[in-house]
């Protein structure tokens, strides 16, 4: 009985299904036989719907208008988080490798000088717009028992500007952005599109220009007279080479102190900062910066290497020096504000026949040939390249020396790079040197006007006053700075 059950079950199941596979036969076949001409106004629109998204490109979002049109939208696909990422980089690249940025830029109005403000603004658009790219940081942090004590950063950037054009100028908003009234005076604000360049291996200025303070080149001082008496014309040849060196290697406005230094046995010399010494000889030579050189030591030796220096003095053999360490020192001094910026130690030693003789003059052919011209010409090379170094961020620095018919003269040369047309920033002194403890510590200076260049002749500049802020009148003894 259970198996006749069973099998009347399996029997009746296909033919229930047979049953509804009938009547979907049916109901396809009606389906197909309605026409859309038999009911315009139910199937108007499902028509065009099915038109128009024949037209959509496969995979494309969209949606219909009123007149059943498609129209695609855009299509946000979940990808993985790392694709986001590199989508993200692609898209910042382009834009780090624009030359053209935007830029802005304030400056306090002091008396009302808005014209001054402006060219102040500029100026700090110009140096915001230059930290956006070729941009180095260099960081020194200080710990100490777990804990930081200290800490700087230095940014430094080598693009410098191509062109830039002034978008907007004016006075700041006098609301801040939560919509409050700003307390105090109102900045100047500037709008700027910077293009902007990079050079390698060169420190301009802001526009791209070089210029080159003059250097003098002191005569060679020497404290180890007596290790040095074998080295014929020591001094000016030193010195002659030195310059000749730098002029090779492209250092430019270099002149030579002519005043000779004396020189005392057993007296230990060192650079002199007195402030009035330095401003004198900056006002007879124009120069920026003083190059000192002192030869230290030259002191040939004989090394004990015993029975052999016995049995030479036992035949009365001539014993010679052969060793010898030579140690130089140079400072590089600023001039305009009697500070040390550098100094720096080298020093060889020579084996071999260390004695020259007065019969090759320093600098020459035959002096170099010898192990100890090979080592002094060691020794200036690498102070060339040393002092270059050091020389090429230094900023060029002027002075206010004479005002006529409204023309003020500037105490620098045609080889510093200035040009005609080029814009100075005057720097005025507020008060007097800062003095403690019987020595001065230097002036405190402030930007007040701004000179622009009508002439450059050998030893002197010609320029007019362009823009200055109110009550603040050149003066001689101002100092000028490139803008």
């Amino acid at each position: 009985m259970c198996s006749i059950f069973h099998w009347s079950l399996y029997f009746r199941a296909p033919l229930v299904w047979l049953g509804y596979l009938s009547l979907s036969i049916i109901f396809l076949g009606l389906s197909q036989g309605v026409q859309a001409d038999d009911f315009p106004d139910l199937f108007e629109t499902e028509s065009r719907s099915v038109q128009s998204s024949q037209k959509c490109l496969p995979g494309v979002e969209y949606q219909y208008d009123a007149e059943g049109r498609c129209i695609a939208q855009p299509r946000l696909e979940n990808k993985p988080l790392a694709d986001v990422k590199v989508q993200k980089q692609a898209m910042r690249s382009p834009i780090a490798k624009t030359d053209c940025v935007r830029s802005l830029g304030r400056a306090s109005v002091e008396a009302g000088d808005e014209r001054f403000a402006e060219k102040m603004a500029i100026r700090d658009a110009l140096k915001n717009a230059t930290m956006q790219r070729d941009l180095s940081v260099n960081s020194d942090i200080t710990m100490q028992n777990h804990t930081l004590t200290r800490e700087t950063s230095r940014f430094v950037s080598r693009a410098r500007v191509k062109n830039y054009t002034v978008l907007r100028a004016g006075l700041e908003e006098a609301e801040d952005r939560f919509g409050q009234t700003k307390t105090g005076p109102l900045l100047y604000e500037v709008e700027l599109e910077v293009c902007l360049g990079s050079e390698a291996n060169q420190c301009p200025d802001l526009f791209g220009r070089q210029y080159s303070p003059k250097v003098l080149i002191a005569p060679l001082a020497v404290e180890d007279i007596a290790g040095s008496n074998d080295l014929s014309n020591l001094v000016n040849g030193f010195t002659l080479e030195l310059q000749r060196r730098l002029a090779n290697a492209g250092q430019q406005n270099l002149g030579l102190l002519g005043q000779q230094i004396d020189l005392q046995p057993n007296l230990t010399i060192a650079p002199n900062l007195n402030p009035a010494l330095l401003q004198d000889l900056y006002n007879q030579t124009g120069a920026q910066f003083i190059l000192l050189t002192v030869l230290r030591s030259a002191q040939a030796t004989m090394p004990d290497n015993g029975l052999g220096n016995q049995l030479k003095r036992f035949y009365d053999w001539q014993l010679a020096a052969d060793q010898r360490f030579i140690e130089l020192d140079w400072y590089l001094v600023d001039a305009l504000n009697a500070q040390l910026l550098h100094q720096q130690r080298q020093g060889l030693e020579v084996h071999g026949k260390t004695r020259v003789g007065r019969e090759r003059p320093f600098a020459t052919s035959g002096f170099f040939a010898t192990e100890t011209g090979q080592a002094f010409d060691q020794l200036l090379n690498q102070q060339v390249a040393a002092v270059q170094q050091q020389l090429r961020c230094q900023p060029l620095e002027g002075e206010v020396v004479e005002i006529r018919d409204g023309n003020y003269y500037l105490l620098l040369n045609n080889q510093s790079g200035v040009q005609v047309g080029d814009d100075l920033a005057v720097h005025h002194r507020l008060g007097m040197p800062v003095q403690f403890a019987g020595r001065t510590l230097g002036d405190e200076r402030r930007p007040g006007a701004f000179l622009r260049v009508t002439a450059v002749h050998a030893e002197f500049v010609v320029a007019t006053l362009t823009q200055q802020a109110d009550q603040a009148l050149v003066q001689i003894g101002d100092r000028v700075k490139p803008w």
